[in-house]
């Protein structure tokens, strides 16, 4: 499998197990995790993570 596909798939895992946490913090009403996480986000969403 060529690595850029590898690199894809396990960017694809990370985002869902983010969104896993994300949503777990939420029903936790844990907000500084929260923020910890959605900045996690946009650092992916920015290519800066």
């Amino acid at each position: 499998m060529p690595q850029f596909l590898l690199r894809d798939l396990a960017t694809e895992i990370y985002l869902e197990v983010l969104w896993i946490y994300i949503d777990d913090a939420l029903d936790r009403q844990d907000k500084r995790r929260f923020e910890e996480l959605c900045g996690e986000l946009l650092s992916i969403i920015n290519g800066t993570g």
